[in-house]
């Protein structure tokens, strides 16, 4: 039987029967029977009650058994996360200070990173906007002399019969200017072996006149 079947066994048989036998009124051998059932009931009842007794032992001593080792399980698991949360910490007191070197030295690469490109980005403005500037100094020189040249064009279109007048009366004064040229170097040409002839026989007559005047 289990528990509950026990506690019901003892309610419906033991104690009322108990109470029946002595307050019926019956014959001698009705009465033994009855004080027999009884004793029968009430060693049952000891029997169960044994039972009863011994089962919640059991059940007391399997519980602070399994008590026992779930609290030893639990020392266990206890010992095993601080030897866990030792080592964590020995390891973020060995980690941590050369984590926050490599932040700091992040941060320091970051700004200076940061700095330069700033710094290439000014220039960089600086240096477009003076492009810019000479661009637009170039283009305006550029509109101005295109400006001149379409000028100068008209001009010419305006002048062109009177230069090419001008042009045709240069050509015959050139030629003209090139024939008097072209007759000066003949007469040159001509003359200049008349001209070595005198120079070289004059040579020797000086050469003497200078012997006679030594003596």
């Amino acid at each position: 039987m289990n528990r509950p079947e026990i506690i019901d066994f003892i309610q419906s048989h033991g104690k009322a029967n108990v109470f029946m036998g002595n307050e019926l009124d019956c014959s001698p051998s009705e009465k033994r029977a009855l004080d027999q059932q009884t004793e029968s009931l009430q060693s049952r009842y000891a029997e169960l009650s044994e039972v009863f007794n011994d089962s919640i032992h059991q059940i007391n001593t399997r519980g602070i058994e399994d008590y026992e080792k779930t609290v030893s399980a639990s020392k266990v698991v206890q010992e095993q996360l601080k030897a866990g949360l030792a080592s964590t910490k020995d390891r973020k007191d060995e980690l941590l200070p050369a984590i926050e070197k490599e932040l700091k030295d992040s941060r320091r690469k970051k700004y200076k990173l940061e700095s330069q490109l700033e710094t290439q980005i000014a220039a960089y403005d600086k240096e477009m906007l003076a492009l810019q500037e000479e661009y637009e100094q170039m283009l305006k020189k550029y509109d101005e002399e295109n400006l001149q040249l379409e000028d100068y064009k008209s001009r010419i279109v305006v002048l062109r019969p009177e230069y090419e007048k001008v042009l045709a009366e240069s050509v015959t004064e050139t030629e003209q200017q090139k024939a008097l040229e072209t007759g000066d170097t003949v007469v040159t040409k001509a003359t200049s072996p008349i001209a070595t002839y005198n120079s070289t026989a004059a040579a020797p007559t000086k050469r003497k006149a200078k012997g006679r005047g030594r003596r």
